[in-house]
């Protein structure tokens, strides 16, 4: 046989493998076939090369089953197979899985760099129109209950929220559009309710909401009074039932 095949890795740009593949000749920079675009060549690592086809097969199916993916909830790549054909059963060690992680996990390069225009466009393009499927979301949702965010983490999100640019009038209108008779289901109205039991607002959160309050439109306020009389006659209905 040709020792002509490969195996590599797409990378974020903190230097994390999101992507494993084989292939041969210009295979790894190729767009065609794919639900997303290669990165750019410097995020492209060359796993190992000169393999025969059966090689690369079987290393693909040994690096995705090593780092785990995304849509099963195992793991940090965003395949949607666990690579080759035919070969199958592969489970590595937790010890293993943290060895091959770990040798991955060392290319820095990018690593603190914020992302360029053009890079954020890309990633952008890459991603508007997917989908997941209702199954995959919920083993996301699995995947990401109980992770405890850090501080800086945290921090982040709240420096974010007090900078985003203000929503535009259009934008209001096609959100109000967008929920326009959706309801929430019962188990949903307690989770809500339960997450925000003795929950207590600084100062200013309790001043922002005053000041948007005093904002309302007379026709918003009337479209919140019709709404909470629906929902009024909602839970009437719901208890004569």
């Amino acid at each position: 046989m040709d020792n002509v095949f490969y195996t590599y890795a797409y990378l974020r740009e903190d230097g994390t493998p999101y992507y494993i593949g084989k292939g041969k000749g210009r295979r790894a920079f190729e767009k065609s076939g794919r639900k997303f675009s290669p990165p750019p060549r410097d995020r492209i690592l060359f796993l190992k090369k000169n393999l025969t086809e059966e090689e690369a097969l079987r290393h693909e199916i040994y690096m995705i089953a090593v780092l785990g993916r995304k849509d099963k909830g195992e793991g940090i790549l965003w395949n949607f197979t666990d690579g080759g054909e035919g070969l199958s059963g592969f489970k590595p060690t937790d010890e293993t899985r943290a060895k091959v992680s770990q040798s991955l996990l060392g290319n820095t390069r990018r690593r603190g760099k914020p992302n360029s225009l053009e890079t954020r466009r890309r990633i952008s393009e890459n991603n508007k129109g997917r989908t997941f499927s209702p199954e995959t979301k919920e083993k996301i949702k699995r995947a990401l209950q109980g992770k405890p965010k850090s501080a800086e983490h945290k921090a982040k999100l709240k420096e974010a929220a007090l900078n985003r640019k203000p929503i535009s009038e259009e934008t209001r209108q096609r959100i109000s559009q967008s929920q326009r008779g959706r309801t929430h289901s019962p188990e949903t109205r307690e989770k809500m309710r339960q997450s925000n039991l003795g929950q207590v607002r600084s100062a200013e959160t309790r001043e922002r909401i005053r000041q948007s309050k005093q904002n309302i439109s007379e026709e918003t306020r009337e479209k919140m009074r019709q709404s909470a009389l629906r929902r009024e006659k909602m839970k009437r209905e719901s208890r004569g039932a």
